[in-house]
């Protein structure tokens, strides 16, 4: 308990595609820099921006990108 505490970030967007990209973008760049972020998404957005990702980053996101239901 004597350790300093680490950053931990959590982003909840507004639930439409516009709102959910841009913040995704600022949510890697912070983890860039070696601070914890959870981001909160809906299934059916997530949905909807993976579809609209290329081909090749579709395939890198869903590598990275934990997919929680619940």
């Amino acid at each position: 308990m004597g350790g300093q505490a680490q950053a931990h970030v959590l982003i909840i967007p507004f639930p439409s595609q516009g709102h959910v990209a841009p913040l995704m973008k600022l949510a890697h760049r912070i983890s860039d820099h070696g601070i914890k972020v959870t981001f909160v998404n809906s299934d059916f957005i997530h949905e909807k921006v993976v579809a609209a990702l290329p081909d090749e980053v579709e395939a890198e996101a869903e590598g990275e990108v934990g997919v929680g239901s619940g």
